[in-house]
């Protein structure tokens, strides 16, 4: 009888930072510096009516070891993906990405050097994030009531 396969648990978590402008040096949960750490990224891209689209991407990023937290920031991911085989050439735009979680780091190298991984290895490799957060920026400076900017959540 065959042995069946186990997901691997679920594991870090994956802080997506949507504004270009801002960077992440401090972990925003403990505060510790964070140091940058390559992850194998499974990203699927929502093509329209062409479906969906799995990348993996292997990014270099912040990263808290204590809170194992993942920074991501998106315009870097779109500017990589920018003109890849994954899009024929095209841009990414306003294209919706998903970060799936990330990819056992032999198999994708494994993968690297030959002709690519198979759908349904790369399921069984990939490790789901325990959970997601959203970068939300406060700007700072001193405000009149009146001008302080409205936190939308």
């Amino acid at each position: 009888m065959k042995k069946p396969t186990l997901k691997p648990p679920k594991r870090y978590t994956l802080l997506m930072n949507n504004h270009p402008h801002e960077r992440v040096s401090k972990c925003p949960q403990c505060r510790k510096l964070t140091h940058r750490r390559k992850f194998p990224l499974l990203i699927w891209i929502d093509d329209g009516a062409a479906g969906i689209i799995s990348v993996v991407l292997g990014k270099t990023g912040p990263y808290c070891t204590p809170c194992e937290l993942i920074v991501v920031h998106r315009h870097e991911v779109a500017m990589e993906l920018n003109g890849t085989e994954a899009l024929d050439g095209g841009e990414l735009g306003e294209r919706a990405i998903h970060i799936a979680g990330t990819v056992d780091t032999k198999l994708w190298k494994a993968g690297l050097h030959s002709t690519g991984l198979s759908p349904s290895a790369l399921v069984e490799a990939v490790t789901e994030f325990k959970k997601r957060l959203d970068l939300h920026v406060e700007p700072g400076g001193w405000f009149r009531s009146e001008d302080r900017p409205h936190r939308t959540d």
